[in-house]
């Protein structure tokens, strides 16, 4: 219960773990004390980090906020088509492990059934906000591996070799796949990381508009106006999203006032827009187009151009 507790306060979705582990508590012995131990665990965990980190700030920002991401769109015909498509391409790219796990004879197993309701609870996230992204998918893999080597004890050693040589293929195909001229490559920011470096202090905050957080990383700066990227702000993640820039889209008013306030009071010595660099997933994101850019306006200068993103200083208010 408490790894749970843990587990949740790093991404939400763990959180539904609980079930599979309340499951296995009522199933043992003395099953209400071991229910009880699970639940307060789970609590304990969480608020154990939520002290660390600021219990209030914890639920507002991890979990509360997150409204968008639990009712997401209305479900449609395209949501399930969606929905289809990238179950079977995760169910395609997970084959082997599928297969073997439908070779186990659960009731020979006292546990088993305990990991198939994990398996089961961790379908769940996958659906919130019926969005259905690649990576929602990422729950399902500990179950499914638990219950492919369980079930690969009850196949011959023929089949055992034929999946060894899939995942293999598999495994090889990634590899070349991600070494290919086609292959994305890694945002190249090391010209940006000299300049920052040389012009700012450890203590200095950046601000990176755009989701660059290896920046703040790169350079060890801490990180102005509470969030590291564009999408919790503007709530808009991919490029048809980005076709409501300018349409009048409502914001999330509560989450600029933060961000705005916490800019105002500290304000950080440079600016990082990466929406300027060519080719690039966050052009269609300008600072014009939200409120930062009348922040920037009022407060900053436009000094360079470094591997395609425009850097702010800050100079003071202007009359």
């Amino acid at each position: 219960g408490a790894l749970v507790g843990v587990a949740a306060c790093v991404k939400q979705p763990f959180a539904f773990t609980i079930v599979a582990v309340l499951v296995a508590a009522a199933r043992g012995p003395n099953a209400p004390a071991s229910v009880l131990a699970g639940a307060a665990g789970a609590a304990v965990a969480i608020a154990g980090i939520g002290g660390a980190f600021g219990l209030e700030g914890m639920i507002r920002w991890a979990w509360m906020e997150n409204g968008d991401y639990l009712t997401g769109e209305p479900f449609s015909v395209q949501t399930l088509a969606i929905a289809v498509l990238m179950t079977a391409t995760f169910l395609a790219f997970h084959a082997p492990a599928a297969w073997l796990a439908t070779r186990l004879p659960i009731r020979r197993y006292a546990g088993a059934g305990t990991v198939v309701v994990w398996l089961i609870a961790s379908a769940a996230p996958v659906a919130i906000g019926w969005r259905f992204l690649g990576h929602y998918y990422q729950q399902l893999l500990p179950p499914l591996c638990v219950l492919a080597g369980l079930g690969a004890q009850h196949v011959t050693a023929r089949a055992r070799r034929l999946v060894l040589s899939v995942m293999s293929a598999l495994a090889l195909g990634a590899v070349l796949a991600s070494i290919s001229p086609l292959a994305p490559r890694p945002m190249q920011i090391a010209s940006i990381v000299r300049y920052v470096e040389a012009t700012t202090s450890e203590d200095d905050a950046i601000l990176v508009w755009g989701a660059a957080p290896d920046i703040h990383w790169r350079t060890n700066r801490p990180v102005a106006g509470a969030f590291i990227h564009h999408g919790f702000l503007t709530t808009m993640w991919t490029d048809t999203d980005a076709d409501r820039v300018g349409t009048g889209v409502r914001l999330p008013t509560k989450r600029w006032r933060a961000f705005l306030d916490d800019l105002d009071r500290d304000r950080p010595k440079l600016v990082i827009d990466t929406s300027t660099r060519p080719r690039n997933q966050f052009h269609r994101y300008p600072p014009d187009a939200f409120p930062l850019g009348d922040f920037l306006r009022e407060h900053y200068e436009p000094v360079r151009l470094i591997q395609g993103m425009r850097v702010w200083r800050y100079e003071g208010a202007r009359a």
